[in-house]
């Protein structure tokens, strides 16, 4: 028989890619284009059978709906990140991500919320990498 875990673990991911304005500049927007696109297509391999969206010009969230530890999706997103880094041959290319663990229900606003601010705490540790909250071990 199977049975449903006590508590189900999920992430609330968004991933906003850094530098997107100055390509288009620079590099022009098809670059640009190229760049969200490739990005899209690293997130579907990352996180095939999870809800993802871009949310706006240059940001994209991911639902993950697996019950991964913490390892895991450090794993993961470092990953993705190394990927991600090298779609376009004349600068390296870099996300800001902020991933906020849960226990699944949550209140949607207060999910968005914390992971928006998750996000910024990456940003403001420099871009081009990742921070991880987890609210499930509190």
């Amino acid at each position: 028989t199977l049975t449903q875990p006590d508590t189900l673990s999920l992430a609330c991911v968004y991933i906003d890619v850094n530098g997107l304005h100055e390509i288009n500049n620079h590099l022009g927007h098809e670059a640009g284009d190229h760049m969200l696109c490739s990005i899209a297509d690293g997130i579907r391999k990352y996180f095939p059978d999870d809800c993802a969206y871009r949310i706006g010009g240059d940001e994209f969230a991911v639902m993950l709906d697996i019950n991964l530890s913490p390892d895991q999706l450090e794993h993961l997103l470092t990953q993705f990140l190394r990927d991600i880094s090298g779609i376009l041959e004349q600068v390296t290319v870099s996300c800001s991500i902020g991933a906020y663990r849960f226990v699944f229900p949550q209140e949607i606003k207060h999910l968005l919320t914390e992971t928006d601010r998750v996000l910024y705490q990456a940003k403001e540790n420099g871009r081009a990498c990742f921070v991880i909250e987890d609210s499930t071990e509190k």
